[in-house]
């Protein structure tokens, strides 16, 4: 029998599967759904940026690469290496390759739900109210619909059961209303991530910021034709500020860094060019 869990103790529990999500146009919350760093977010908190700075709850910061993204559903999936964190606790919890869809029972209408992220900037807030409809329709798409209070910020964070159960993620609410927002059912969250993995084990690995979708050729995009070689330098300008890379540093494990011949900052071995001068790193 599934143990119902009091607000302050589901807290405790399901907190630090919250991460934060920056991008150089704006910010909003994430869920961690693999241990080695797979974060779910919305397609409107990363937009069309390919990169996003991911802040746990324990302060570590990574810089993730958005690997696809689908506006019709307005879902992302980012990768980061959540290995190199000491955040890595019970409460996080996955089944191989792929996450557990945490409600193995249907939603009721009525039934308590709480929304975790980080609305207007105050990190880590719990909000709660109860699941109004589960398959409410919009424009063709089904999402739960919640009374739970969402804010601007709260976008992609998690929405979670009284049983310690990932429901959705939160994604939009209505203008000029009271109580009358949304969240992505996690059925339909299972469902497109499964799609990426496919995706990736067939080779296609190369992300298309403009259309979301993951493509084989490393020059232009398979479905909508845009170059990959757009200049994604203000994602770097941003990401590279002297105050995040002081955090990334600290964060970052020595070994999965090399130092820039040219301005001396330490950035990510995984990056061909410096993200602070854009100078070519030699490894």
């Amino acid at each position: 029998m599934l143990k119902q869990y009091q607000p302050q103790d589901l807290f405790e529990i399901v907190a630090d599967t919250v991460v934060s999500v920056k991008t150089k146009d704006g910010s909003g919350s994430g869920v961690v759904i693999n241990k080695n760093g797979i974060a779910v977010t919305n397609r409107h908190v990363v937009d069309t940026n390919s990169k996003a700075l991911i802040g746990l709850k324990n302060g570590d910061k990574f810089i993730g690469k958005v690997i696809r993204s689908y506006s019709d559903i307005d879902l992302a999936f980012i990768k980061f290496d959540l290995t190199k964190s000491s955040l890595l606790t019970s409460s996080l919890i996955f089944s191989g390759k792929d996450f557990n869809p945490c409600c193995q029972r249907k939603l009721k209408v009525g039934e308590p739900v709480y929304a975790i992220g980080h609305p207007m900037g105050l990190d880590y807030t719990l909000t709660q109210g109860i699941v109004s409809s589960i398959e409410r329709k919009i424009d063709s798409t089904k999402f739960i619909q919640i009374d739970v209070s969402i804010n601007p910020g709260n976008s992609g964070g998690a929405l979670y059961t009284a049983y310690g159960e990932l429901a959705g993620i939160n994604t939009m609410g209505y203008v000029n209303s009271e109580h009358l927002n949304f969240a992505i059912p996690i059925d339909e969250v299972v469902k497109r991530y499964s799609t990426w993995l496919e995706e990736e084990a067939k080779g296609f690995t190369h992300y298309c910021g403009v259309c979301g979708f993951s493509s084989l050729g490393e020059k232009y995009c398979e479905n909508c034709g845009a170059s990959f070689s757009r200049n994604s330098r203000e994602e770097d300008d941003f990401l590279g500020k002297s105050n995040l890379v002081e955090e990334l540093k600290i964060s970052m494990k020595s070994d999965s860094n090399v130092t820039c011949k040219t301005c001396g900052i330490s950035v990510s071995a995984s990056f061909k060019y410096c993200s602070n001068c854009g100078s070519t790193l030699q490894k």
